[in-house]
């Protein structure tokens, strides 16, 4: 599994009855009709509802330091126990992978038809270096932080405080320490929309990363160059 893109394979048994297939998501356009089918709160299987697409590209804030990315925004209704469930153009392939709905925002509640769908291109991919490796090569870096984002602040930059660094990781022999303040990444400043691990899953591993680092202590900004190493098993 890839708790970041929220797809996962499940290796099961031969026979299967059937299976279904995927399409290009790249292909399609706003207002084509797609089909959701899932089960819906849990109890109601292969509940199927039909609607258009939105828009696609679509990213959404996880609230847990990263952004949701690749994602197809349709109408079609879906509800909790819909998540996994296929997105269907009508010829009958899988153009996404329904995974959040998102009911309010900015203080005032939508109305329905806010679904989104992983795109089945992003879904293929990451199955795919699932089944060949068992993991998606992500850089690692070997630091934790938290996101600096003050209760109540409008801005929509999103700096980082480096909380520890793995004394044997990329970070460490690049020189990073605890304290440091991350506000930009390969040149690209920390905001809502390009927020730090985004921006360095961008990234291979063995990739250099390009760091702008502010000392707490001094308020002075400098540059560093981490080469990022195979994410170790359960990072």
């Amino acid at each position: 599994a890839d708790p970041y893109q929220d797809v996962a394979v499940i290796k099961v048994d031969p026979p299967v009855p059937a299976t279904a297939t995927f399409g290009d998501s790249s292909h399609l356009q706003p207002g084509q009709r797609v089909i959701a089918i899932g089960s819906a709160l849990g109890e109601f299987q292969n509940t199927v509802t039909d609607g258009v697409v939105s828009a696609s590209d679509r990213s959404l804030d996880t609230g847990e330091g990263y952004r949701l990315e690749n994602l197809v925004q349709h109408d079609a209704p879906i509800n909790p126990g819909n998540s996994g469930g296929p997105l269907i153009d009508l010829n009958g392939n899988v153009v996404g992978m329904n995974t959040a709905v998102v009911r309010g925002g900015y203080g005032q509640p939508a109305p329905e038809g806010l679904g989104f769908a992983i795109a089945s291109n992003t879904v293929k991919a990451y199955a795919e270096q699932l089944i060949a490796s068992g993991s998606i090569d992500r850089p690692y870096l070997g630091v934790s932080f938290r996101v600096l984002a003050p209760e109540g602040s409008t801005s929509a930059t999103q700096p980082v405080l480096i909380v520890d660094v793995a004394a044997d990781g990329p970070a460490a022999a690049a020189g990073l320490r605890p304290g440091d303040i991350v506000t930009s990444v390969d040149g690209t400043a920390l905001d809502s929309d390009h927020p730090f691990l985004n921006l360095v899953f961008a990234h291979k591993s063995g990739d250099r990363v390009t760091l702008t680092v502010r000392e707490q202590s001094t308020g002075t900004d400098r540059i560093v160059e981490v080469t990022s190493a195979q994410r170790p098993a359960g990072n």
